[in-house]
């Protein structure tokens, strides 16, 4: 599935026009009257970023807060500079 400018130096580094935009969402199965739209299944999947995420961070958090006794000369001051505060 491609623009129909595949294989032309025009591919790159110029924006498609209207009737490739056309053509490509319909190769693509998408409604090519829609000018942007994300789905629904993609917010859904983004929702799921963030616990999970959190979880990580947390059990990172856990594992160096036990590595940095263990290694002082490698876990001091690590992480300092990575602390950031917003507000």
């Amino acid at each position: 599935m491609s623009s129909r400018n595949q294989n032309t130096g025009v591919t790159h580094g110029t924006a498609l026009g209207e009737d490739d935009v056309v053509f490509v969402k319909t190769q693509l199965g998408f409604n090519p009257d829609d000018k942007f739209v994300i789905p629904p299944a993609v917010y859904d999947y983004f929702a799921e970023c963030e616990p999970q995420g959190e979880e990580l961070g947390a059990e990172w958090n856990t594992m160096f807060e036990r590595y940095k006794p263990e290694y002082p000369y490698r876990g001091g001051g690590v992480g300092e500079e990575t602390e950031w505060e917003f507000g």
